[in-house]
């Protein structure tokens, strides 16, 4: 029997949560700084995912999809190296201070495991090491869910080093609400819920 690591949605998702969390995990790949690494966090993460492996792990490792799962911060994405071995991709940001451009570096290791490295910035260096095993889904189909294992390295320096924000709390909780994200765009549900608010707002 696999422990029960599902994703609860019972979280206090309100605006304000949701911004931190998402500027955590974004940041795991995109701010701006210097070189010098001050401190370091490493965080294993294993969960249970209600939705097929390959339908994941295609949302997960093309980067081009982040501008529309966290389309509030991710306003571009540009592919600057697309090998069998790797891809390299600028990303530009913007958190509502300051438009934020970084490059991020898709590694494949082997069929089942990715790794992603940040090239530049406060969190240079850091890296989400991915491995994908095709499981049961939450009503008991198998093969229909994805157990996900992830090694979490994050390189702090310069201002995010000095501040002390990413602490492993906060990078699981920042995982944990940003794979809802992930699952809910590789099911079409992210999808179909930004047609219900615009409709709705139309309607008004």
């Amino acid at each position: 029997m696999l422990p029960d690591y599902k994703i609860s949605k019972n979280l206090p998702f309100s605006t304000v949560n949701v911004k931190h969390v998402l500027l955590v995990f974004l940041s795991l790949v995109f701010l701006i700084g210097t070189e010098d690494v001050f401190a370091e966090k490493t965080v294993s993460i294993i969960k249970v995912l209600d939705v097929e492996k390959t339908s994941f792990e295609n949302t997960l490792v093309d980067v081009g999809n982040y501008e529309k799962v966290f389309s509030e911060y991710v306003k571009s994405t540009y592919l600057l190296e697309n090998t069998k071995e790797k891809t390299i991709t600028n990303i530009s940001l913007d958190f509502g201070i300051l438009p934020l451009s970084v490059r991020v570096e898709h590694n494949i290791l082997d069929d089942d495991q990715h790794e992603l490295s940040v090239l530049s910035g406060d969190l240079k260096g850091s890296t989400i090491i991915t491995k994908l095993e095709k499981t049961w889904s939450y009503d008991g189909i198998q093969d229909k869910g994805t157990i996900v294992s992830m090694d979490v390295a994050v390189k702090t320096s310069g201002f995010l080093a000095l501040l002390g924000l990413v602490n492993e709390d906060l990078i699981r909780y920042s995982i944990d609400n940003s794979l809802i994200r992930l699952v809910d765009y590789s099911k079409g549900n992210f999808v179909e819920e930004v047609k219900k608010i615009q409709v709705g707002k139309r309607g008004r």
